[in-house]
């Protein structure tokens, strides 16, 4: 293979590899979201930003 196209081969590799990695850590980031509106306290709910994470948990809070 052309040393150029090799060149290629291996950038777009290392791209997806951080791409990766990324993902990764915005799922662990976004249940660690979770986690801490789960843990909130009901008179900080106030303060809460509406996303559909904190309604997913206020929803499956007030189910139980």
């Amino acid at each position: 293979m052309p040393k150029e196209l090799k060149r290629r081969f291996y950038r777009l590799a290392g791209i997806l590899e951080l791409v990766d990695n990324e993902f990764e850590q915005l799922s662990k980031d976004v249940e660690e979201y979770k986690h801490e509106l789960d843990h909130e306290k009901d008179d900080q709910l106030d303060q809460i930003k509406l996303s559909r994470q904190s309604i997913n948990v206020y929803d499956n809070d007030r189910k139980n």
